[in-house]
């Protein structure tokens, strides 16, 4: 776990800034204004009216309790959360902890190798990492059943309300739920109880949509604005433009992964061929996400979800065979495969890492905190301080650091100080 974690660190450290001026300070945001309004239940709904509130409230918890310069390292837990979580798994299939740590780099490898902005959407204050967490946390939970106990459907159960509780900060969180349906209809150890683990899985959901069915009827709510969206484009969708867009998922996805990484999941796929339950539980949502995002547009944010799921399946293929490689050879050479397969995955990773670059720019912690200390200076009041809209990262960091808000559209800073209400940070001419 510490070697995953050291070079997820060392990746989180080359792109590490604190401020974006991209859309995790959309999240950023959010979450002040529930701190601001003291998290009521006004506040909530005005959020839910846009997207579901599961993510600021995370945000606005870390900002409340550790500040807000540790938003930028909120991605980096999760995602060291979810390489553990991907470490029990490989314990689980049969791998050494050696063969979990190839696991994992070879993981990050293919993601840091992918498209440029792959890991910024994972370490950034994004959703992505979060729902990766979730997703493979409620995959340890269902491999940790036992269908003889009595617990057997309960911690089925448990494992969808991980998904549910992921659902609460991305609703496409749930999109895993056939896979794990189908691993319960094949996995050998539910062969008398398969019913019985079904139900364990749906029962939540089935809670759930009957609660929320009984608020919409008794309230009116038809949804957020993000929700209604979506069916705004299901309602308006053009078959052969779904299937482009489809085809186009697939294109980046193949893109990103390139000739090495297409045959390292080809691989995957050959090693674990007896193992079909454990293929579908990550191809399946990985297909069930592309589908879903391809009713309305084509991201590489979401191209992403799709390709980490069978990234695993080709890291997995990776592990399996090094460590294959390794049993053949005899006690003799084990360590010394197992050792070079790690050394050259670590620097595969580091040359990757080395080529990742900032996205926009890089603003160290020190650098907003002289900021601050000159502004302040000044400005004791962040209320009387106002930014210009056409600077994304002074916008960023007046609001995050100083709570300082951006003048209204249409307004200009002369008229603000005719009415004697404060100071402007904009743009030099």
């Amino acid at each position: 776990m510490l070697g995953a974690g050291a070079e997820l660190l060392a990746t989180q450290l080359k792109i590490l800034t604190y401020s974006t001026g991209q859309d995790p300070f959309t999240y950023t945001r959010l979450a002040m204004g529930l701190l601001e309004r003291g998290m009521s239940l006004e506040a909530l709904g005005s959020v839910a009216g846009f997207i579901i509130p599961g993510w600021p409230i995370v945000l606005a918890m870390v900002i409340k309790l550790l500040g807000p310069f540790a938003v930028s390292w909120v991605g980096f837990v999760f995602m060291w959360g979810a390489l553990a979580g991907l470490l029990l798994l490989a314990r689980k299939r049969g791998l050494s902890p050696w063969g979990g740590l190839l696991l994992a780099w070879a993981l990050l490898w293919l993601v840091w190798n992918g498209e440029g902005l792959y890991a910024h959407f994972l370490l950034y204050a994004f959703r992505g990492a979060p729902q990766f967490f979730c997703m493979v946390w409620a995959f340890v939970l269902l491999e940790a059943a036992h269908p003889a106990q009595r617990s057997g459907a309960f911690v089925p159960g448990l494992a969808t309300c991980v998904l549910l509780a992921g659902a609460l900060i991305r609703e496409t969180t749930l999109i895993a739920l056939p896979g794990m349906l189908a691993w319960v209809a094949l996995s050998p150890a539910w062969k008398n109880q398969r019913w019985r683990g079904m139900a364990g899985l749906l029962a939540p959901v089935a809670l759930l949509l009957a609660a929320g069915l009984v608020y919409a009827l008794a309230s009116g709510w038809g949804g957020n604005q993000q929700v209604k969206s979506w069916w705004m484009f299901l309602a308006q969708l053009d078959g052969t433009v779904y299937v482009d867009r489809l085809q186009e998922y697939f294109r980046l996805m193949g893109a990103a992964a390139g000739g090495s990484g297409l045959i390292l999941f080809a691989l995957g796929i050959w090693i674990q061929r007896r193992q079909g339950r454990w293929l579908i539980l990550w191809c399946l949502p990985a297909l069930g996400l592309a589908a879903f995002y391809a009713v309305f547009m084509v991201h590489q944010r979401y191209v992403l979800d799709s390709y980490l799921l069978l990234a695993v399946v080709a890291a997995a293929g990776v592990a399996f065979a090094v460590e294959e490689a390794a049993r053949r050879t005899g006690p003799k050479f084990r360590a010394w495969i197992l050792g070079g397969g790690l050394a050259l995955l670590l620097g595969l990773n580091l040359q990757a890492t080395q080529h990742l670059p900032v996205w926009g720019q890089r603003i160290s912690r020190a650098e907003v905190k002289n900021f601050v200390r000159i502004t302040r200076r000044q400005v004791p009041d962040g209320s009387r301080l106002w930014t210009d809209w056409n600077c994304r990262h002074l916008v960023e960091v007046g609001w995050t650091y100083l709570d300082a808000r951006p003048l209204a559209g249409g307004e200009d800073f002369p008229g603000r100080r005719a009415a004697g209400t404060g100071y402007y940070w904009g743009l030099s001419d």
